[in-house]
């Protein structure tokens, strides 16, 4: 954008059937969007239990600041914020420290929502004047990311570190690739980052190198993969620990030892399945196994012979997962995705929830204004071979030239049988006078309503793109009585600076005759 490197993000609400325009941020208003003219390279996200996602990267804008985009709502780009840490002068203990050059981040989130992020940069003593040189960093939060600890040792022997790869669950793991002399693992086993943290090494020998490692732990179970080189020749290794590092194994990938160079490994485990995706004579494959010993023969994923070029990885959401990856087509690089979920048999039972045409505004009964409409009646259907589960249905208030949606009403469904159709009455305001002043201002300049059902995702469907609807309304759909209060406080507002309590004050004195 502009002569400048940029971030980009696209998401998908489908398992990867649909995918938004692809979408960028400009950098913090606070920096007058320093952005536009630095560069941001080497992205990498995690996403939190609850759908709160995280982007870290590298950027050359501030050598002493850790960026970060975040997406308290990834459909909604107005909730969209950028938020930094800044390293430039840190208070430790006994001495004050710098940390700049920040690269080789990566980021992952437990499911607790504590936030590991993980990467190499150069740490300044600023009493003594030494600097460790891509030396390990760190930053924890256990408050989903309001506050953050920074990690790092001066005693640490080990530089020159690169190809960051992280995972959180019951403990944190992080590894690293040393320039050309190993790999290491640094790792708090029990989550604990009050601790120090403990290493696990592996030095290259004289026949033997070991090149980018990628590292997954669940439970008390770690796995790192990694490439062993002999000869010239790399081909899948591992090491796997069941006690949360305490002890390691090692072990080789048989299907993926070959004469053809098998590189870039990466690791997930879903639903008692392992999956180990690598590169090989430019293709991209597969292979699972459900106990670490027998493995399925590879499987390529992309069409086009030859085209991959690194990085790729797993996605995962809920228990399924797919594949991202980057391939040359017609000498163009572009971003490929897979759903590698196993393809759903036509007799296979599934859910599938969508909204009839059956929507009405009416009057709860009680009317404090004459003919106000304060109750959004809909019907929801499941059109699936199976019950579903309880689910969300949430209302959503957007304004004119404005493209953020703001939540007005949710309710909990209990479930749908099969073939079961049901009307949910979503409440926008209640009629209390508190309430009905409230609406009368907070519904000014309103321009849709948007419907979700299943809205926090939480009901595995075969269609997500029935679950939303847009209404067009005006203020009239609310209080058809009241259409010309919408200018009146438009004019009250005009260039003054009024809370919304004093705007409600005004109403009520203005409307007294009008309100019962």
């Amino acid at each position: 954008v502009g002569g400048y490197k940029n971030i980009t993000m696209q998401y998908s609400r489908d398992h990867g059937k649909t995918w938004s325009d692809a979408l960028f941020s400009p950098g913090p208003e606070l920096f007058n969007y320093p952005f536009k003219r630095s560069n941001q390279t080497d992205s990498d996200i995690a996403i939190k239990p609850n759908g709160y996602a995280i982007c870290v990267f590298e950027s050359d804008d501030n050598n002493s600041r850790l960026y970060m985009l975040e997406f308290p709502n990834i459909t909604d780009s107005s909730s969209w914020k950028v938020s930094w840490i800044d390293l430039y002068y840190l208070e430790g203990k006994l001495y004050s420290y710098r940390i700049s050059n920040l690269r080789d981040l990566a980021i992952d989130i437990a499911d607790n929502n504590s936030i590991l992020i993980a990467g190499v940069g150069d740490i300044t003593n600023l009493s003594s004047g030494i600097t460790l040189r891509q030396a390990p960093v760190m930053f924890y939060s256990d408050d989903g990311g309001d506050k953050f600890t920074i990690i790092f040792s001066e005693d640490t022997p080990y530089r020159n570190l690169q190809k960051t790869s992280v995972s959180f669950d019951v403990g944190a793991f992080v590894t690293y690739q040393i320039a050309n002399e190993g790999i290491l693992c640094l790792y708090f086993p029990d989550g604990d980052f009050d601790k120090d943290w403990e290493e696990f090494d592996l030095e290259d020998r004289d026949l033997t190198q070991y090149r980018n490692p990628s590292v997954y732990t669940w439970e008390s179970n770690v796995v790192i993969v990694l490439e062993s080189i002999s000869y010239n020749n790399s081909d899948i290794a591992y090491f796997y620990s069941q006690d949360l590092g305490s002890n390691w194994s090692p072990g080789t990938i048989d299907v993926a030892c070959s004469s053809e160079n098998e590189k870039y490994p990466c690791i997930i485990y879903q639903q008692g399945k392992f999956m180990i995706s690598f590169e090989k004579d430019g293709n991209l494959y597969i292979t699972n196994s459900t106990d670490f010993e027998t493995w399925s023969d590879p499987e390529k994923v992309n069409e086009i012979d030859g085209s991959v070029y690194p990085y790729f990885g797993f996605s995962e959401f809920g228990n399924e997962y797919g594949i991202v990856w980057s391939e040359i087509e017609e000498d163009i690089p572009v971003v490929k995705f897979s759903d590698m979920r196993k393809e759903a048999d036509e007799n296979e039972d599934y859910v599938d929830l969508r909204i009839t045409g059956n929507i009405t505004f009416k009057s709860s009964g009680e009317r404090i204004v004459k003919n106000m409409k304060n109750v959004l009646s809909i019907e929801i259907e499941n059109t699936g071979s199976m019950d579903s589960g309880s689910f969300l249905v949430t209302a959503y208030i957007k304004y004119k030239n404005k493209e953020r949606l703001n939540p007005i009403a949710v309710k909990n469904v209990g479930g749908l049988k099969k073939g079961e159709r049901a009307e949910v009455n979503l409440t926008l305001f209640y009629p209390s006078l508190r309430d009905v002043v409230k609406a009368l201002v907070s519904f000014v300049n309103v321009d849709s309503i948007v419907i979700k059902v299943d809205s926090d995702d939480s009901i595995a469907e075969k269609d997500e793109s029935n679950n939303n609807i847009t209404i067009d309304v005006s203020y009239g759909t609310f209080f058809p009585k009241l259409v010309w209060v919408e200018d009146m406080i438009l004019r009250i507002v005009e260039g003054r600076n009024l809370n919304s309590e004093s705007v409600e004050e005004l109403v009520v004195n203005m409307l007294s005759d009008e309100l019962s």
